[in-house]
């Protein structure tokens, strides 16, 4: 997960290969731990669970692989659609350039809205006066001034509705690009969504970015409208949002874009000393939000797009070159991130239910987008938005809010787990955590002693560990564990592909390795696409289309040999004869082999475009 850093996203353990079903050989576990665990008995109740065993998963696995369209066309039903919704051949891609031009398209000429199915869907079917976020300011005990810190879907909907409004009054419409610069706040959330209610692409950049990355992004997206608020407070450091907004319009101006309206949220207020000196408001281009849409109705016309029209823009890091612009399409991102939320998760979002979910992803980072924004709203689920950063004021601070919203679900980032451990038991056992069932991590390798520590002294030995890999070119995970009777968890292990995943692994050569292989720089490959996954209107600079030579798949590039690269190298090094780790979607032109350039960064990239020499993907 990214968030609270801006580490890359990396595959902590491909351990099992999506056609075979079996565990590769590992080499590397001490033997006097348990290398595989069950779910523990306390998860084990009956759960209202699509899928509901493993074996019913490997059924359903080959299902999505033999006849995606028809697989996936049963979960597009499940949300609205304006007119006919999605039929059996739903789906059509093309990755060899033989046959034609390079596609992908999920439920194309079907229309639907992001927004309808967060917020409008829940609401008809009474389920308005249900809180959905509750937020958790920077300090302990903070209240918002100026905003709620708990909002039911019909009160997100009417302040989404009312956003909407006032944004088609300052000229945006279907297919504008408006970029989100703001806290991990409610308020980004309702930004996002009334973007999408009205057809606009949205773009979040991480809020803890300076001038020249947000001017960087309001450029290459051509962002003429940029939400942000006055400040933040994190920890007890301040960040002048507005500040740094203010300091990076001249350089957009300069690179040849212009932004002709700013909308301002009033987190801090005039109160707060270093607020109103870091900022101005220019008359005629910066507005309050609170004025802004303080006479505007919660009704709004909704704009129904087809569902490959685009949704939103993520942006890479920049940590390894240039940020690069990820564009997700509508209706496929919709049924990708809602249907993984509800099989990895498996929150409890019926009427009624006491499940509390806590992912602590920014929004500016795509586990925000898909597990902290679209995904639990569009299965209604009950969640915490925490403001502030996990060690403020004390280590206690994630443990205390999990004890204050009785957290069932808590999904975070081996980073900050291994930061946490470090501090101390006892910040964890003065918390009850009662309330725990499961525990999910992402973002980077979760080594085997650091998950055995959150399985056994975070959860008590009584709550499953869903560790999933997945990236910004994804939309969802694609290689996870799912809480269903007969899985075993691994630690450090990703285990299965997800429904619609065709992972395998390819040698030099192009060959893949079944079973232990030689020594070699290997490629994690799927050979199809989930409906998640990027568009191919990705500019061809990052995106360049094809894989190499005849395999017609998504490639995704490695770094070379790391001492400390925890559960790859644990996973694969028996398996591939060295530590290896993987990130981040690549596709190549015909007739590119893979290769390894020596940067002076030290990594070693297995996939660069002969043609330019690019690095291609990041997170």
């Amino acid at each position: 997960m990214l968030h609270w850093h801006s580490r890359t996203m990396v595959l902590h353990s491909v351990t099992f290969l999506a056609r075979q079903g079996r565990l590769l050989a590992p080499r590397c576990f001490s033997s006097a731990e348990p290398s595989r665990y069950s779910l523990p008995e306390a998860w084990m109740p009956p759960r209202d669970h699509e899928v509901p065993d493993v074996d019913t998963f490997k059924a359903m696995h080959r299902e999505s692989l033999q006849d995606p369209g028809k697989f996936w066309a049963s979960f597009a039903r499940q949300y609205v659609w304006k007119g006919a919704p999605p039929g059996d051949n739903c789906v059509d891609w093309n990755f060899d350039p033989g046959q034609g031009p390079v596609f992908i398209n999920w439920f194309k000429g079907c229309k639907t809205n992001l927004a309808y199915n967060c917020l409008d869907r829940h609401v008809e079917a009474g389920r308005g006066d249900e809180v959905v976020i509750q937020c958790e300011r920077n300090a302990e005990g903070e209240e918002a001034p100026f905003q709620s810190d708990s909002y039911t879907l019909l009160e997100l909907r009417d302040e989404v509705n009312k956003l909407a409004n006032a944004m088609r009054k300052l000229g945006v419409k279907k297919g504008d690009r408006v970029a989100v610069f703001m806290a991990h706040v409610p308020e980004t959330c309702i930004a996002m969504l009334a973007c999408t209610r009205i057809g606009a692409v949205h773009t979040v950049v991480f809020g803890g970015f300076g001038k020249d990355a947000l001017a960087g992004r309001i450029i290459d997206c051509g962002a003429q409208v940029v939400l942000t608020q006055d400040g933040v407070m994190r920890g007890e450091k301040f960040v002048p949002l507005k500040g740094i907004c203010d300091d990076a319009l001249p350089l957009v101006e300069s690179g040849g874009n212009e932004v002709h309206s700013v909308v301002v949220l009033r987190r801090l207020g005039a109160d707060h000393p270093a607020c109103a000196e870091s900022m101005e408001m220019l008359p005629g281009r910066d507005h309050w939000w609170d004025e802004l849409v303080a006479d505007e109705s919660t009704e709004t016309e909704t704009e129904w797009v087809d569902a490959e029209d685009p949704a939103f823009v993520m942006y890479t890091s920049g940590s390894t070159g240039k940020p690069k612009g990820i564009l997700h399409t509508t209706g496929g991102y919709m049924v990708g991130a809602g249907t993984s939320f509800r099989h990895t998760f498996a929150v409890d979002t019926s009427m009624g239910s006491k499940d509390v979910y806590f992912c602590t992803a920014d929004f500016g980072w795509i586990v925000g987008h898909s597990y902290s924004c679209y995904g639990p709203l569009l299965d209604a689920a009950k969640q915490v938005i925490f403001e502030g950063i996990p060690g403020h004021p004390t280590p206690a601070r994630v443990w205390n809010i999990v004890d204050k919203y009785s957290v069932s679900h808590l999904y975070t980032s081996p980073t900050a787990l291994r930061a946490l451990m470090g501090s101390g038991d006892h910040h964890i056992t003065q918390a009850s955590r009662a309330s725990l069932k499961l525990l999910a991590v992402a973002g980077e390798p979760t080594n085997p002693k650091v998950w055995r520590w959150c399985y056994n002294v975070v959860g008590g030995a009584r709550c499953p560990i869903v560790d999933n890999f997945w990236q910004t070119e994804c939309g969802s995970q694609i290689i996870s564990p799912l809480p269903i009777e007969g899985w075993d968890l691994k630690p450090g292990s990703a285990t299965l592909p997800y429904f619609g995943v065709n992972a395998v692994l390819l040698d030099e050569s192009g060959q893949e390795i079944d079973g232990e292989g030689e020594a070699c720089r290997p490629a994690l490959v799927t050979h199809a696409s989930h409906p998640s996954t990027c568009s191919a209107g990705n500019p061809p600079a990052y995106y360049s289309h094809l894989v190499p030579r005849d395999w017609h798949r998504l490639v995704v590039r490695h770094t070379g040999p790391s001492g400390d690269q925890g559960p790859v190298a644990q996973c694969l090094a028996g398996h591939l004869g060295r530590p290896t780790a993987f990130r981040g979607h690549v596709l190549l032109r015909p007739g590119v082999l893979p290769r390894r350039r020596q940067r002076k960064t030290g990594r070693r990239w297995l996939l660069l475009d002969r043609g330019t020499g690019r690095r291609h993907g990041d997170r």
